[in-house]
């Protein structure tokens, strides 16, 4: 088989056992960051956010809300809304396995590239529409941009992946790092070197613009999440995390290749430092601060092709361990969480609400608030949580803000609410409005303004995952 249809096939694989897996999942509803980078793709015109980089807003430019579609097609709202991090996760796992070609032949290509899109990591985890599905793509296609030697399409994966997520800033020194330990050649180190400038130029763009907007200012919201808190064991933790999600022998297997790839030579040292120099700085940080288990991903994608290569040389049952391991277990894990998926549609069937209310929800919530607040003309909803306005703004179509950005209003009533947090909600316009629905935890303080008047007030009951009920004020001028 020639080597253009070997990727072609192997894309087709890839992209079909994804699909498998998102109608497996399709009951699923989004998670409430899903709803919330929906909700910024809705403001094209806002090309700087709160939190991430506007890439992820703009892929789901086109994906419908559930309230977009019919009511036949509702229950499958998540699905069409994950379709581009699907594409993501494939392209992704097709780079690995390139990768995987130089270390392992093109054996290496349908076998890294699928047994690696089966783990929950790239299987479950790379099906969230959340950027870091944009930013895993950049990153793996960086890597072969940078070991491949193409100058061109490494400006390009790095201009975009710095438009996904912050941490494609570490891909530039750790290639820096990487060139000088495979002791690249000089003319060669220039070019990429060149290209990645030329990323980083072509992104600068953006940053700018937040920067003249002040939106700079709103990465505070990332303080709430990344405040020191020294701890000798969070570093272990994240750890145990990656062996779960990567499979034990998958992440055991990288964690080796981490620990003592600087022996390599030539390109498989290059791969090693843009792996290994992420990890060890993420690792690092979580001695210092609170970080994410999802930080780790551009290490261990770009450190899966060196695994390959040293699981290759001990032998076809090594392989058959370790990569069939990864597919059976990530198989088995989509399974059971189908299984889960398709009992909470047959309970809410049923009418068991109570079971499935912590699993399952919004959608019977929302629709509860909809119920009892139907006027929509100069409506708009104000929640206590982005989350929560997020996934209202998903499932009924309405306008929405959080309570921070409608006390900013001028002349607005105003919301001593501890439960806000700064978000992107307060950088997207809801237009005009004659009447606002609060939806707040009980005890919080409404401010009168003037022109505006209460009214009514009484409780409903609390958003799905939090117990008790929230207090729902109606404010008109």
């Amino acid at each position: 088989m020639s080597r253009s249809r070997l990727l072609l096939l192997t894309l087709a694989l890839l992209l079909l056992t994804a699909l498998a897996r998102l109608l497996l999942l399709a009951p699923l509803e989004l998670a409430a960051d899903e709803a919330y980078y929906l909700a910024w793709s809705r403001h094209p015109t806002t090309l700087t956010w709160l939190d991430h980089p506007p890439l992820i807003a703009w892929l789901l430019a086109l994906a419908p809300t559930a309230a977009d579609l019919p009511e036949a097609l509702r229950p499958w709202a998540a699905a069409f809304v994950r379709l581009p991090a699907l594409l993501c996760a494939a392209l992704t796992a097709l780079a690995v396995g390139l990768l995987s070609e130089g270390e392992r032949g093109e054996r290496g290509v349908v076998v890294v590239a699928l047994a690696l899109s089966l783990t929950p990591a790239l299987g479950l985890g790379g099906l969230l529409a959340t950027p870091d599905a944009p930013l895993l793509a950049c990153w793996a296609w960086s890597a072969v941009a940078l070991v491949r030697r193409w100058p061109s399409v490494l400006a390009v994966t790095v201009a975009l992946g710095l438009l996904a997520k912050l941490p494609m800033l570490l891909f530039v020194p750790a290639a820096l790092v990487g060139m000088w330990l495979a002791d690249v050649e000089r003319e060669e180190r220039r070019r990429l070197t060149a290209a990645m400038a030329v990323g980083v130029a072509l992104a600068a763009p953006i940053y700018a613009l937040a920067v003249w907007r002040g939106d700079v200012v709103g990465f505070q919201a990332a303080r709430h999440g990344g405040a020191l808190a020294p701890s000798l064991l969070r570093p272990l933790e994240l750890v145990g995390g990656a062996l779960g999600l990567l499979t034990p022998l998958l992440g055991a297997a990288v964690g080796w290749v981490g620990l003592t790839g600087w022996r390599l030579e030539g390109r498989a040292r290059l791969l090693w430092a843009v792996g290994a120099l992420p990890l060890g700085v993420v690792l690092a940080g979580a001695l210092v601060a609170r970080v994410e288990l999802n930080w780790l991903a551009v290490g261990w994608v770009t450190l899966t092709p060196l695994v390959a290569a040293e699981v290759g040389r001990r032998g076809r049952r090594a392989e058959g361990w370790v990569w069939g391991s990864a597919a059976a277990l990530g198989v088995a894990a989509a399974v059971a969480l189908g299984a889960v998926a398709w009992g909470v549609v047959a309970a809410e069937s049923l009418g068991v609400a109570q079971v499935t209310r912590r699993v399952s929800g919004w959608r019977a919530w929302c629709d509860g608030l909809s119920a009892a607040y139907p006027q929509r003309d100069g409506v708009v909803w104000a929640t206590s949580r982005y989350q929560e306005a997020a996934q209202c703004g998903f499932w009924t179509g309405r306008p929405v803000t959080t309570t921070r950005a409608l006390s900013a209003w001028p002349g607005a009533p105003r919301v001593r609410d501890p439960a806000r947090r700064p978000s992107a909600f307060e950088a997207i316009p809801v237009g005009e409005a004659r009447r606002v629905v609060l939806v707040l935890d009980l005890g919080v303080a409404v401010e009168a303004a003037p022109g505006w008047r209460e009214a009514s007030r009484r409780r409903h009951a609390a958003p799905p995952a939090r117990p008790g009920e929230v207090e729902v004020v109606v404010l008109e001028r």
